[in-house]
């Protein structure tokens, strides 16, 4: 272990007090023992953690691709201004490029609302653990005067 390096109950104490998901902007990101607690805490939550970013990486597809989409058409609509300068045309083609972008995201809303309905019923509740930490609180709360 090289002098500079943390100690492990060290490097432990940093991990908790930063309450970080990740090392990116640690003042002591390069600790090599900090970074074995890391590796640690990502392959223990791994399974809890990989559901959300498939869900966020879902909206961000989706997101770009409306954003995309509106820009198709923004670009289309000016084409077509530049060409027939007929205003009525060009706000009918407008309305139904705005409507195809809502039937679009409210599709995908709805996905995303059936997925959470589906989820729901296969999460099973947590049990309640009593801690000798929960337990001493739990006692203190029962004695009149105190907590009131």
């Amino acid at each position: 272990m090289r002098e500079n390096n943390m100690k492990p109950i060290v490097a432990l104490t940093y991990f908790l007090c930063n309450q970080k998901k990740c090392l990116f902007g640690l003042e002591k990101s390069e600790d090599p023992e900090l970074r074995h607690i890391y590796q640690i805490a990502a392959k223990s939550f791994e399974p809890y953690t990989t559901k959300e970013e498939e869900n966020y990486q879902h909206i961000m597809d989706v997101m770009k691709n409306t954003s995309n989409q509106f820009q198709k058409k923004n670009s289309k609509c000016v084409d077509e201004f530049q060409k027939s300068r007929d205003l009525d045309i060009i706000l009918r083609k407008i309305k139904r490029y705005a409507e195809g972008g809502f039937d679009y995201t409210n599709k995908k809303i709805k996905m995303v609302k059936e997925d959470e309905e589906n989820e729901s019923g296969t999460t099973t509740s947590i049990e309640k653990v009593i801690t000798a930490d929960s337990y001493f609180v739990i006692k203190l709360r029962e004695e009149p005067g105190k907590f009131s």
